[in-house]
């Protein structure tokens, strides 16, 4: 697999005879087109093609936008609360541990 590097990407498939071999079709073997065999990383098989819906219909396309927007602001505003829960956690832990440490001092 090719992940950022100038290495040729392989795969090793092996055959039982040579009529196999000279009658591979590597779409059919990946379950793919052939035209996405070239693709190194998310290649889509068939049953994943079957599943999408493509339109060029001008207001369709609109409103799948405003969907996507909305969804990234929703999934945006979680890692922000994410990490501002992650924040207070740390704050309410550390003065947990300097409370228990102060009363070691006292003690």
């Amino acid at each position: 697999m090719d992940h950022g590097s100038n290495n040729e990407s392989t795969h090793k498939i092996f055959f039982e005879n040579v009529e196999e071999c000279l009658n591979f079709d590597a779409a059919e073997y990946f379950e793919t087109e052939k035209q996405l065999l070239k693709n190194k990383t998310n290649r889509l098989r068939k049953s994943q093609l079957e599943k999408i819906k493509l339109t060029d219909n001008e207001e369709e396309i609109k409103q799948m936008n405003i969907l996507k927007k909305k969804q990234y602001s929703k999934l945006s505003e979680k890692i922000k609360n994410s990490e501002t829960l992650t924040k207070i956690s740390n704050t309410l832990e550390l003065q947990k541990n300097i409370l228990v440490s102060n009363l070691f001092l006292i003690f």
